[in-house]
């Protein structure tokens, strides 16, 4: 893999600097804008047609970033707006892992094709990336108040967070980073209207990543063991949490009901477990193809 180019020559202060962010094609860059379209968070990400917007917490203070495809040259053309030119490699490391760019999308492909149910939807997108958030923090909040509810009923939950325990100090541009747990942690759970179960979850999530226990440098399996020892947390929750907050590429998701309805539109297969058990060790990717395939006859 190419290195990435272009770190500021600057050191400490703000700085804007273009970087370009090197892949292995192909790269399913529509597919990454479709799926952060569809969640994004008022005020912390914005999508255009083929740019993304969003704001980061790193080291030394916040960055504004924005992001395009440049496919004839196989990178991402990055655009970072820093508050402290010592984070350009952090807010690089961060994206490179989000959008999963260190992937070889030619061995996961050419093994989910060796899957029945799964071999026209990989010719039909090939090199989907898992789209991951920026913290572990951030991803098991999301699974938390989206899981047996709407995308959208999450997202009211995460933008009533983002109003009220947001810091408006952080905001570069219009937008501001998603809150870390040392905002969200002394405000408890204020923000979240939903069952009391759910509630109690949550303040042991933000309990357990109060003591460090979601720091984005821990062991994915650590995370997850400290994950599944929280109340109310369960494997769906985990799973979720590490594929997107880590970039872990075999979680077991064979509990998401949402892949079982996938799995039916798709054939009448109905044994997801048979689907995605061979699918190891990418079940993250084959459970991504199935959450965002549309039925193989539509356009």
């Amino acid at each position: 893999m190419p290195a990435d180019r272009d770190t500021p020559d600057r050191v400490g202060g703000p700085v804007t600097v273009e970087t370009t962010l090197r892949y292995e094609p192909p790269l399913d860059w529509q597919g990454l804008l479709d799926w952060y379209r569809y969640h994004a968070l008022d005020g912390v990400e914005v999508v255009d047609d083929d740019r993304y917007r969003l704001a980061l917490a790193l080291p030394h203070g916040s960055a504004l970033v924005e992001l395009r495809d440049d496919p004839g040259q196989d990178r991402l053309d990055a655009r970072l707006e820093l508050a402290d030119a010592a984070d350009h490699d952090a807010a690089v490391a961060v994206l490179r892992r989000m959008l999963d760019l260190d992937t070889d999308p030619a061995e996961v492909d050419a093994h989910l094709r060796t899957v029945p149910v799964l071999a026209p939807l990989v010719a039909r997108r090939p090199g989907i990336r898992l789209p991951g958030t920026p913290t572990p923090f951030e991803a098991v909040l999301r699974a938390v108040t989206g899981q047996q509810v709407s995308v959208a009923a999450g997202l009211t939950q995460l933008h009533r967070l983002v109003a009220e325990v947001g810091t408006p100090s952080a905001q570069v541009g219009a937008l501001q980073p998603f809150p870390g747990p040392a905002a969200v942690h002394p405000f408890g759970t204020g923000w979240y209207h939903g069952t009391r179960s759910r509630r109690r979850a949550l303040e042991g999530v933000l309990d357990l990543a109060a003591d460090g226990g979601l720091d984005p440098g821990l062991d994915p399996e650590a995370t997850g063991a400290a994950l599944h020892a929280v109340w109310g947390v369960g494997a769906w929750t985990v799973a979720s949490t590490l594929m997107r907050g880590h970039g872990a590429a075999d979680v077991d998701l064979r509990g998401d009901r949402a892949l079982v309805v996938a799995l039916e539109r798709l054939t009448r297969e109905v044994d997801l477990p048979g689907v995605l058990r061979p699918a190891s060790p990418w079940r993250s990717y084959a459970a991504l193809h199935l959450w965002t395939a549309r039925p193989l006859g539509s356009r």
